[in-house]
């Protein structure tokens, strides 16, 4: 059982119909009923009883969907969490420094900085001449 299976089901409940889910997600309602099916066999029982008009939860297929709802939110809670947790360091960075002293001091910085930060962008500007940072983005125009 995968989480697109748990993803699948709740959205086949939402929809109402396996054509109506079919039609939302762009495919067809034998490939929605073949994959209602498989996760039908999948557990072992039948979670939605259907018609050609109508489909109705089954006992089994209201437990499925309590526990699909749970063990879907629990995964993005989870992913969220990680990518909240993370210690690696992404984004751009924009530094601005003189050309003497950005050449001998910090493009070195920079170049061992972003081997050890891979998601990081850096943006090295060096310039003996008045930059200014307004209209060269490196501070917002609105502070």
């Amino acid at each position: 059982m995968s989480s697109s299976d748990f993803e699948f089901f709740i959205y086949l409940c939402q929809a109402g119909s396996i054509s109506q889910a079919a039609r939302e997600l762009d495919i067809t309602p034998a490939a929605a009923s073949k994959r209602l099916s498989s996760i039908e066999k999948a557990v072992g029982c039948q979670l939605l009883s259907r018609s050609t008009r109508s489909m109705s939860l089954t006992h089994n297929g209201r437990i499925y969907l309590d526990y699909a709802r749970k063990v879907t939110t629990t995964i993005e809670d989870m992913n969220k969490l990680l990518r909240q947790q993370s210690d690696e360091a992404e984004g751009l960075i924009r530094i601005n420094a003189p050309f003497g002293f950005g050449r001998r001091y910090v493009s070195r910085f920079v170049a061992d900085f972003i081997e050890e930060n891979p998601k990081v962008e850096c943006q090295l500007h060096l310039s003996d001449h008045p930059l200014n940072l307004i209209a060269n983005s490196f501070v917002s125009g609105d502070t």
